[in-house]
């Protein structure tokens, strides 16, 4: 199982390429803006200006609650993040 460490390496060694390759992949929409939403707060929003990455800005407007959690936590698993942090990540997004 991977820390949540751990993960922040993994996650901050991708490219914003990489991100939206693995976010375009979820079928559902609403999951996918969803997901979308929380990669952008956790590594894309808090970048410095003169490094920004407008890569999922798309998605930010498009915010839905009405995406199943279950799904949404999922989906974070699958890109790779932590079930503890998936876990605690639907809980602030919703």
């Amino acid at each position: 199982m991977i820390t949540c460490r751990e993960w922040n390496r993994v996650a901050k060694s991708r490219n914003p390429e990489k991100w939206c390759g693995m976010i375009g992949k979820i079928k559902d929409e609403v999951v996918r803006i969803q997901v979308a939403c929380i990669v952008w707060w956790d590594f894309f929003g808090s970048r410095r200006s003169d490094e920004r990455w407008p890569h999922l800005d798309g998605y930010i407007n498009r915010w839905k609650k009405s995406a199943d959690r279950n799904l949404v936590r999922a989906e974070l698993i699958v890109l790779g993040y932590p079930e503890a942090l998936a876990n605690q990540r639907i809980l602030e997004g919703s």
